[in-house]
């Protein structure tokens, strides 16, 4: 089975500056019948070289799934047995 959700995440720093990702399409071995999505819906303060978890898509074959939030990401064991979970974060180096 292949995985056709198209997300559009902007980041916006000082009303300047976007980036924008593309990821591969995923092909998962069973039809992924729950799904669980969040995205960071307030402003983050910042933490130097420390990631935010931004956006969470978890995927699985099962009939029923758990809530997921964002900070679930520190804590991934949370996610075993899902077939697939995909996060994406940001990091503000210093360097």
């Amino acid at each position: 089975m292949q995985l056709k959700e198209n997300y559009t995440i902007d980041f916006v720093i000082n009303a300047g500056g976007r980036a924008s990702y593309k990821t591969d399409e995923i092909l998962l071995d069973r039809e992924a019948v729950a799904s669980v999505k969040g995205f960071l819906q307030e402003f983050q303060d910042i933490t130097i070289n420390t990631e935010i978890p931004v956006a969470l898509m978890v995927y699985d074959s099962g009939t029923s799934m758990k809530i997921y939030t964002l900070q679930d990401y520190f804590a991934p064991s949370v996610f075993e047995g899902m077939d697939l979970v995909q996060v994406v974060t940001l990091e503000f180096s210093d360097k």
